[in-house]
């Protein structure tokens, strides 16, 4: 079982409108093993979100769904997770043209499929500590729904279905050891340091039209571009009881040239 809440700032700039969004995630899943160093495990995740900005607010539901399959190969490991999610969400859209405070109302949702492969290797580095160099590829496809408005006459807009696929690479570097305590309790503190590169473009494309629009007149797109390369950091601590459970307290952060973002985690993990 695992629970943590975030926050995301992005900075305004030439083509982000900025925002702040804020998550709680709660998550659960089990693993088994199906063969000599294999393991097989699936996992299932709740998100709320809540997205505010100086033009839009969006909350809403995610749900998520995936498998991963992990190898053991001596100090090597080898693991690749697939999953899937649905998230729907209600946004509201500053109009305020005719009439001041307008907004328009709209019921947007998203699915989404990932796939991540990851490979590691173990170096030790004294009785009681290690340095785990890493690297990991994902792909992501995104389906945006198309969706009308209401609330705003004329000024509604009817947005059209758009899909978005993202790229990414994602090298990095842990550092850990473990102490015991007299109680055979376990303490493993660890600290990660790594990237994440977007190969391809980091922008989603929005075309929609005004409902009031007069016949003819062809729909518009928006571009929204975020940075492409983002430095990720992570610290924690595992304690292992000698009963087998495992509690993980964890922060996770992530930063570029104009975004910022903060996670804390507390994860519950027990032998069955």
């Amino acid at each position: 079982m695992r629970f943590g809440g975030s926050v995301r700032d992005q900075e305004r700039e030439a083509l982000n409108p900025g925002y702040k969004l804020n998550a709680l995630t709660i998550a659960g899943g089990a693993q088994r093993e199906v063969g000599e160093d294999t393991h097989l495990g699936f996992g299932l995740s709740y998100v709320r979100s809540d997205l505010n900005s100086v033009f839009s607010d969006v909350e809403g539901d995610r749900f998520e769904a995936g498998v991963i399959l992990k190898r053991r190969y001596g100090a090597t490991r080898i693991s690749g997770s697939l999953s899937a999610g649905y998230g729907h969400y209600d946004s509201r859209r500053l109009v305020d043209l005719a009439t001041p405070g307008l907004h328009a109302l709209g019921k947007p949702d998203l699915w989404s499929a990932s796939l991540l492969g990851k490979i590691s290797h173990d170096l030790v580095t004294g009785d009681n500590s290690y340095v785990r160099p890493m690297v990991g590829v994902g792909v992501t496809r995104v389906l945006r729904n198309a969706y009308g408005e209401s609330g705003a006459g004329g000024a509604n807009l009817q947005v059209e279905k758009e899909w978005d696929t993202f790229v990414s690479l994602h090298p990095a570097i842990e550092f850990g050891g473990e102490h015991a305590l007299e109680d055979s309790t376990l303490l493993r503190p660890y600290l990660r340091l790594g990237l994440t590169r977007f190969l391809s473009d980091n922008d989603r494309h929005i075309t929609a039209s005004l409902q009031g629009a007069p016949a003819g007149v062809e729909p518009f797109t928006v571009v929204t571009k975020s940075d492409s390369t983002y430095a990720d950091v992570s610290l924690g601590l595992d304690v292992l009881t000698k009963k087998g459970a495992t509690v993980r307290l964890d922060y996770t952060g992530q930063f570029s040239s104009h975004s910022s973002a903060n996670a804390v985690w507390v994860k519950l993990s027990m032998p069955f």
